[in-house]
């Protein structure tokens, strides 16, 4: 087999196994991410790519010269003003004003509400637009009686759309425009996208309001799902180091030292384990998302204060005082 043809094999089996751990998120994703990289470097100092001049074109220089490329720190840019316009609140009266425009009907809310988001996209990067009209969206799910599942994937293709049409509103754009330069080529104007941009836009748009609506589905939220017993409690509280179920496991799903409290999830740093815990012992530090009446939160809070009881660095700041952040 020629270096070549080796060289193209590992890559794609690089890219086949890196999809697979980012799918199955068995690792963490940027640990996924830093695998990649290091595999590319090893590779590539092992079978270099050797250009007309003898040199390597694929170095460890050329290889994290990526973190460097101005597209990169553009896009970086764009997400850090979106990130300020939705702290700041910026886009609120812009958002009652999507509202108030579409009040006559479902149809016309959503109009309104899509065409807000392909015009923002389009100068925006697609993850900030995603982020600031996400509560918009749910509360036009709230104004029309559906679910926001129903919502949310018209929000993303709609975002996805708008940012065709302009070169800064998608970071695709930026990075192949950046690639023309390094060629040697002229890179892309700011609206050279807009024309079949927009066509595609209208046409995503119209798909969005006729056909889409049948084929999502109608998901409850979280919410929904675990309060549908009124008389029940959601609250989120952290296992102690001093606690006497630390090291506890569980039996059906549930503790034999607490069988009042449903433990729905246990977070464990960046892993959330979901029923029925079959194996899990209770470490310290681990969130337990729990349902039960408020009796029964009391009695667990007066037979052992010091077993379940949030971080204090973690404790909201104003308001939910208490030993539960509870809904």
């Amino acid at each position: 087999m020629e270096i070549a043809t080796f060289q193209m094999a590992a890559v794609f089996a690089l890219i086949v196994a890196s999809l697979a751990l980012y799918a199955t998120e068995k690792v963490p994703l940027e640990v996924t991410s830093l695998g990649v990289l290091c595999g590319l470097l090893v590779l590539f100092y092992l079978l270099p790519v050797v250009g007309s001049d003898g040199n390597n074109t694929l170095d460890a220089v050329t290889l994290f010269s990526g973190f460097a490329n101005p597209a990169l720190i553009a896009v970086l840019a764009l997400l850090v003003v979106g990130d300020a316009l939705e702290r700041t609140g910026a886009l609120d009266q812009g958002a009652a004003m999507v509202l108030a425009a579409g009040r006559g009907s479902a149809l016309g809310t959503m109009l309104m509400a899509l065409g807000a988001i392909l015009v923002v996209s389009a100068v925006l990067n697609n993850i900030p637009v995603v982020v600031i009209f996400i509560p918009i969206m749910q509360a036009i799910a709230l104004r029309l009686g559906k679910q926001p599942s129903r919502l949310m994937m018209p929000l993303s293709f709609a975002a996805m759309l708008g940012g065709m049409t302009t070169l800064i509103g998608s970071s695709t754009n930026l990075l192949v425009s950046s690639g023309l330069v390094q060629l040697g080529e002229a890179p892309f104007g700011f609206f050279d996208f807009t024309v079949p941009g927009v066509v595609l836009a209208a046409a995503g748009l119209i798909y969005l309001l006729t056909v889409a609506p049948y084929l999502l589905p109608d998901r409850q939220d979280m919410a929904s799902t675990l309060t549908r017993d009124s008389r029940r409690f959601i609250a989120q509280i952290t296992v102690t180091a001093e606690s006497k179920v630390k090291g506890t496991q569980f039996e059906s799903g549930r503790l034999e030292a607490y069988p009042d409290l449903m433990i729905l999830m246990v977070q464990r740093e960046e892993h959330a384990f979901l029923p029925p815990f079959d194996d899990i012992a209770l470490q310290p530090d681990d969130v337990l998302i729990v349902a039960a009446t408020r009796d029964s939160l009391a009695e667990v809070s007066k037979a052992d204060p010091a077993a379940l009881h949030p971080r204090l660095s973690d404790a909201p700041e104003e308001g939910g005082a208490g030993p539960w952040a509870g809904r």
